[in-house]
C-alpha cells in the first residue's frame, strides 16, 4: 500500500467540476454529489499519476472508461472513508 497526498489545488479543480457537471448518468447507483466527487478526486490523482490532462465534465458521461493507458480501458474505483 501506498500513501498519495491530494493537492488542494486539485481538489478545488473538483469540486467545480462536480458544480457543473452532473458525473451521474448511469441507470442506477449514481451516487451523491459527496460520493461524485470522491470518484472524480480519485479518477484525477490517478490521471495525474500517468501524465495524463484533468478530468472534464464538458465531454459528457465516460461510459464507464474513466481513462486509457497502453490500449487498456481503466475504471478507477474509489470509497470515502472516515478512518
Amino acid at each position: 500500500m501506498f500513501t498519495i497526498k491530494v493537492k488542494e489545488e486539485l481538489i478545488e479543480y473538483c469540486k467545480k467540476q462536480i458544480s457543473n457537471y452532473n458525473f451521474g448518468k448511469r441507470s442506477q447507483a449514481n451516487g451523491t454529489p459527496e460520493q461524485q466527487l470522491t470518484g472524480i478526486i480519485g479518477q484525477s490523482v490517478v490521471m495525474e499519476l500517468f501524465g495524463l490532462e484533468k478530468v472534464d465534465g464538458r465531454y459528457g458521461f465516460d461510459e464507464g472508461v474513466d481513462l486509457v493507458f497502453n490500449n487498456k480501458k481503466i475504471d478507477v474505483k474509489t470509497m470515502g472513508r472516515t478512518t
